[in-house]
C-alpha cells in the first residue's frame, strides 16, 4: 500500500448474468467513484486531496464505510456501519504489523511477522500462531503451515 491507494473489491453476491451490466464511473483526477449496475448506482467513493478513499457509499442501503491514513499516506482505520473498526499499524518498511479489530463487545488483533526480505513469514491472532510461511530461492511461497504445525492447502498459500 505504499502508493496509499486502497484497492476496493467487490463481491456480488449474484453475478451478473446475460444482458447485466456493470459500469465505471470516474472524476477529473481518473479515481474511480462510482459502480453502477444495470444503470444504478451501487457503490460510490470519496478521496482526500492525496487520493486515498475516505469513504465508500453502499448506494442500495446507504451504509458507509470510512477510511483514515496517517501521514505516510497509510491507511491507519477503517470504520464499518456496523461501528466495527480495524486500527492497522506498519514497520519501518510500509508493512502491515498489526490489526487491531473491534465489532461491537468483541476485540481481537492479528499481528503479522516478516523475515530479513520482507517476507510475511508468520501471522499470529492474539499472540498465537495461526500460520507460518516458508519460501524457496525464487522468493516464493513453498509452504504453509497452520499455527498447529499442520501443512495447509498447497494451492492456496494465503487463506484465513
Amino acid at each position: 500500500m505504499k502508493s496509499g491507494l486502497l484497492i476496493i473489491v467487490l463481491h456480488y453476491r449474484n453475478p451478473p448474468a446475460n444482458g447485466d451490466t456493470v459500469g465505471y464511473e470516474y472524476d477529473t483526477a481518473d479515481r474511480q467513484t462510482a459502480v453502477n449496475h444495470n444503470g444504478e448506482k451501487r457503490y460510490s467513493f470519496d478521496y482526500d486531496p492525496n487520493g486515498n478513499v475516505t469513504e465508500e457509499t453502499d448506494e442500495a442501503n446507504g451504509e458507509t464505510t470510512a477510511f483514515s491514513y496517517d501521514d505516510n499516506n497509510r491507511l491507519e482505520k477503517m470504520s464499518e456501519p456496523n461501528s466495527n473498526e480495524t486500527l492497522f499499524s506498519y514497520d519501518g518498511n510500509d508493512q502491515v504489523t498489526k490489526q487491531e479489530i473491534t465489532a461491537g463487545s468483541d476485540s481481537f488483533s492479528q499481528a503479522f511477522l516478516y523475515n530479513r526480505l520482507s517476507q510475511l513469514t508468520r501471522i499470529q491472532e492474539d499472540g498465537e500462531d495461526r500460520a507460518h510461511y516458508t519460501y524457496d530461492e525464487a522468493d516464493r511461497v513453498a509452504a504453509r503451515k497452520n499455527g498447529d504445525g499442520t501443512t495447509a492447502r498447497e494451492d492456496d498459500p494465503f487463506p484465513l
